[in-house]
């Protein structure tokens, strides 16, 4: 398997750039309610503003998949504990599950599900071979003062603790269109035309 070619046919550039979106809305929502309620303003609130957006992230991706703005399926599933639950976004070929880390390029804290899912990973002595079962993508996010960061989507290896491939969403050159591309119905859209004299 070429973990890039993968990655990058896996999920298409203009797919890519629809994530940033996604994150950068989930963002704004989780400050939005910090700027709306006191409470989240002492240490504890921040604390739990943490969690918060990590859901707001993982909702907002179900909701625009529900939206036909992104081109995946979700399942909600249960950890190996049975304890807690986390989405798993599925490709035609992989699963993607996201994860909040403390900087760029880092893993995830270990995770059994995790774990379970990049053993697909690995990659095959012949390219020919083909695995039936689903290559994990593992998207990871970085918050620095309710900001988004490092937006990084990637290839775990077969152990999750290194990359096969990774690409920073947000370091990635854009191709910037005026279009009027449709968003998802829970996405307020301000268009603004300002005509300027310089005929």
């Amino acid at each position: 398997m070429n973990a890039e070619k993968f990655l990058k046919d896996e999920i298409p550039y203009n797919v890519r750039q629809k994530l940033i979106g996604t994150f950068s809305r989930a963002y704004a929502d989780t400050e939005n309610l910090k700027l709306s309620d006191p409470a989240f303003t002492s240490q504890k609130g921040d604390e739990t503003l943490t969690y918060i957006r990590n859901l707001k992230v993982e909702e907002q991706i179900k909701n625009e998949i529900e939206n036909k703005f992104l081109p995946f399926k979700y399942n909600e599933c249960k950890n190996c504990a049975e304890n807690c639950t986390h989405y798993e976004f599925e490709t035609e070929n992989a699963i993607i599950t996201v994860s909040r880390v403390s900087k760029e390029n880092m893993m995830p804290r270990k995770a059994k599900f995790r774990e379970n899912l990049s053993f697909n990973n690995q990659i095959s002595l012949f390219d020919t071979e083909k695995n039936p079962n689903k290559k994990h993508i593992l998207l990871t996010h970085v918050c620095e003062d309710g900001k988004l960061q490092s937006l990084m989507l990637g290839i775990p290896s077969a152990d999750g603790k290194t990359w096969e491939c990774n690409l920073n969403l947000l370091k990635e050159l854009s191709v910037i269109k005026n279009n009027d591309e449709e968003l998802p119905d829970n996405t307020l859209k301000i268009r603004k035309s300002i005509k300027e004299g310089n005929n």
